[in-house]
């Protein structure tokens, strides 16, 4: 099992004032880290707890790196993942579990019924 994080950008707040033509609900966007959880086989876990920035240049990153690295002597010392704290995400991307749930067919299939839905 490997550990890492994975940086995603959410939306913290909406402000109208700070509208404009590429931000026409005036979203606040912030940087958040989680921690990732990968088996050999491609098979991902997301852990629940997102660390989010309070504001630009906060690194949060540094307290999603100190979880990680207590999640993964954790489990170097036996632990388990608690199905509690976890769920269970993608496979990663070309890899073994990925093509055994048929991750690319069923997005191709979910796009198709999307596409019917518009014509």
């Amino acid at each position: 099992m490997q550990f890492h994080l994975a940086l995603k950008v959410v939306t913290v707040a909406t402000n109208p004032e700070l509208a404009d033509f590429t931000n026409p609900r005036g979203e606040i966007r912030r940087e958040a880290y989680t921690v990732i959880a990968e088996a050999k086989n491609g098979r991902r876990w997301e852990h629940d707890h997102t660390f989010v920035s309070r504001h630009n240049g906060d690194d949060c990153g540094e307290r999603a790196e100190a979880l990680r690295a207590r999640i993964e002597r954790a489990y170097a010392a036996g632990r388990k993942l608690d199905q509690n704290l976890w769920c269970e995400i993608d496979p990663s991307y070309g890899s073994e579990a990925y093509v055994e749930q048929g991750v690319e067919y069923y997005r191709w299939e979910r796009e198709r019924e999307d596409g019917d839905e518009w014509a």
